[in-house]
């Protein structure tokens, strides 16, 4: 058997360091040393501290002990970069592909128990994926503005750049999430991915490239019971959306919906018929993929209508917030049920 040949990192090698960390062999047969301090990964990971304090002969190298770890070059070369830096950990907010660039460090970072680099890795990710009712209604917000932009040209910023790859990938985020027990992105995730026909998978096969303007999801990514929660979210917010015909029908009944403006009373009670025609009509054509329903989507979008349906400021002020607050909230706060999480 041949001797891996020892390289020292270029970064990571300090000539003051006093400790040898030693690589996985690469495929070319080379493990790379690192020479860190002690005080700093001590200090940084409950683990290391734990196994420098262990007393015995060591294998010493250039006058440091040597510590043999199961971990490539590149994972200990990222962990060293975040502990001494960890502003270096940076992704764009709305990166598609963050939860994979973040992954090899998560896993090194959670096997070490470098408690402040995991949540800083979270802290990333959850900057782009809404947690809250408030946070979705201002990423709704966002994305609607970039659908519009690709909805009047296929390449809005002239980089060849869809949709999708421009707005968080939920695939991605179940997977690390799942892997890293990080619950918080599960929510959005889960409901992002049930409104995404299956047939939209990331990887196009040839001559069949992505529709700039679609979403798209990394279906391969997932387990069997990830697979079959996305599909049991589905049928209950099939139930849902088929539900809000109900609800406007009571809502837009009297007395419920009444019209306290005396003299616009008489036109928002000869409107409020149209507009619950148009509502039910809006209902009845959306999603277009029937099964992948969207219920806050299609309440979105009729919040955003309301101004046109010509019923007066008050009328209208209580239709937005009873959109709001009585059915998009509800539906919010109901993901963790709606998909058994």
């Amino acid at each position: 058997m041949v001797n891996p040949i020892p390289i020292h990192d270029d970064k990571f090698y300090f000539a003051d360091g006093d400790l040898v960390l030693r690589s996985l062999p690469s495929s070319e047969g080379k493990v790379t040393l690192f020479r860190p301090h002690q005080t700093t990964m001590a200090y940084s990971s409950p683990v290391f501290s734990g196994m420098l304090g262990i007393p015995g002969e060591q294998e010493m190298y250039d006058g440091a002990p040597v510590v043999d770890l199961g971990d490539t070059a590149e994972e200990l070369r990222a962990l060293l970069d975040a502990l001494h830096d960890p502003s270096a950990i940076t992704v764009s907010r709305w990166d598609p592909n963050a939860p994979l660039i973040l992954t090899p460090l998560m896993r090194v970072a959670s096997k070490y128990m470098a408690d402040a680099i995991r949540e800083r890795i979270i802290a990333l990710l959850e900057e782009g994926c809404p947690r809250t009712f408030e946070q979705w209604v201002r990423f709704s917000a966002e994305q609607r503005a970039l659908e519009q932009l690709y909805a009047t040209s296929p390449d809005p910023f002239n980089d060849g750049t869809g949709l999708s790859d421009r707005v968080p990938e939920p695939a991605a985020l179940v997977r690390f999430a799942c892997d890293f027990d990080v619950p918080t992105l599960l929510p959005f995730a889960f409901y992002t991915l049930a409104s995404i026909p299956a047939a939209r998978t990331w990887t196009r096969p040839a001559g069949s490239p992505r529709v700039a303007s679609r979403r798209y999801a990394r279906w391969e990514l997932l387990d069997a019971g990830e697979l079959a929660r996305v599909l049991r979210g589905r049928e209950t917010l099939s139930y849902i959306r088929e539900n809000s015909k109900q609800w406007a029908d009571y809502y837009f009944s009297a007395p419920t919906f009444l019209c306290i403006v005396p003299q616009h009373r008489r036109a928002c009670s000869e409107r409020v018929l149209e507009v619950e025609d148009q509502w039910l009509q809006h209902i009845a054509r959306k999603p277009m993929h029937t099964g992948c329903p969207d219920p806050l989507r299609i309440f979105e979008d009729a919040y955003y209508d309301a101004q046109a349906w010509k019923l007066c400021d008050d009328c209208t002020g209580k239709m937005r917030k009873w959109i709001r607050e009585e059915q998009q909230r509800d539906i919010w706060d109901s993901l963790q049920d709606t998909f058994d999480l």
